[in-house]
């Protein structure tokens, strides 16, 4: 899943700055894409796996509602889970 940004979302991002922007909402999103994909890229190149990794994992199946991973994840107190699919046999 992808998430996109919606020019509606543009539009209440920039309702928030106080003061005027002389900024179309499409360069708004423009720069704002450009800014998330630099910082993306600084933060993957300067982040070691052991600063997050831990020795014990956590699994939960495909088929596990939200609200039950949900709860699994603050009972271990785990901030983030990846999520891949496991090849069929």
């Amino acid at each position: 899943m992808t998430l996109e940004i919606a020019e509606e979302d543009v539009i209440a991002a920039m309702k928030e700055i106080p003061g005027y922007l002389d900024i179309t909402p499409g360069d708004f999103k423009e720069v704002y894409q450009l800014f998330y994909r630099h910082a993306a890229e600084r933060l993957t190149q300067s982040i070691k796996g052991k600063e997050v990794m831990t020795r014990e994992v956590v699994a939960v199946t495909q088929d596990m509602l939200l609200p039950q991973v949900a709860e699994v994840m603050a009972r271990r107190r785990v901030p983030g889970c990846r999520c891949w699919t496991r090849p069929e046999r």
